[in-house]
Parts: structure tokens; C-alpha cells; sequence
């Protein structure tokens, strides 16, 4: 393979790295703030409130990157320049 193919799949292995992180930090970060809550509280339900509000805020956050990929990142909505 040459040089400027390997690039390639590293940068397309990259950015599907970043969309992972994407999803994934809010899910994880609110579904344990939601069990800290849940002991702090007594309560059973918000490690699942934070669990579904982050999944929905980071595929919100992965929607607007790839949106912003597909889209070449200028506001163009894939119209032709």
C-alpha cells in the first residue's frame, strides 16, 4: 500500500473513533451521574433519566458531526459551489 492510502484509513478510522467518543462520553458520564444522584437521593430511576438523556445528547452530537462531514462542513447542504 502506498503512503497516501494508509492515511486515508487512518483518518476514516479516526473520525469513526470520534463519532464512538461522540456517543459515548455523555451516555456513560450522565448515567453515572445519575447513580451518584441515586444514592445521594435514595432514589432508583435516575441513572436511567441520565443514561437516555445522554444517549440523546450525544446522538445529537454524533448527528451534527457527521452532518457537518457529509455536508463538507460549509453550510452548503452538499450543493454544488
Amino acid at each position: 500500500m502506498e503512503c497516501g492510502t494508509v492515511r486515508k484509513i487512518f483518518d476514516k478510522l479516526i473520525y469513526i473513533s470520534q463519532v464512538g467518543l461522540t456517543i459515548l462520553v455523555p451516555v456513560v458520564l450522565l448515567f453515572f451521574a445519575g447513580l451518584y444522584l441515586d444514592g445521594k437521593f435514595g432514589t432508583k430511576f435516575l441513572s436511567i433519566v441520565g443514561f437516555f438523556i445522554g444517549a440523546l445528547g450525544g446522538a445529537s452530537g454524533a448527528y451534527r458531526m457527521l452532518m457537518k462531514a457529509f455536508n463538507g462542513g460549509d453550510g452548503t447542504k452538499g450543493k454544488d459551489k
